[in-house]
């Protein structure tokens, strides 16, 4: 639309995770996550996701091609052979529009929204 401006940030809606228990003890792990999302007017154009346990962090991104205003879209993130065991809590899930307006959600604000935000590792 003529003279619109952009400046919401795209807002999450789900989130789902194939595995919540994963080995990389011989060889590495693959967690799949689908993320939903909506955006007003530009359209989800990136989605990036990052794991910490303790010093140790993972992270993934996808990028929505084209960019959508209702995108479901799957995140791929490989845990490395012999990462650390243990819980990996999804430390920031980061949204961003084509217009670059970004949201942010950590683990305690996925928990709020009854979405998964951790996984075991061994």
């Amino acid at each position: 639309m003529p003279g619109t401006h952009d400046i919401t940030p795209p807002v999450l809606t789900g989130l789902t995770l194939d595995s919540i228990n994963l080995d990389a003890t011989a060889a590495p792990a693959t967690l799949t996550a689908t993320v939903t999302a909506i955006d007003d007017l530009a359209g989800v154009a990136l989605i990036v996701i990052v794991l910490n346990s303790g010093p140790s962090s993972v992270s993934a991104a996808a990028t929505v091609q084209p960019p959508a205003t209702s995108a479901n879209q799957t995140v791929t993130v490989t845990f490395p052979q012999y990462s650390r065991a243990g819980a990996w809590t999804i430390d920031e899930l980061k949204l961003r529009d084509a217009a670059g307006n970004t949201a942010t959600y950590n683990a305690t604000q996925l928990a709020a929204m009854s979405l998964p935000n951790t996984v075991s590792l061994a």
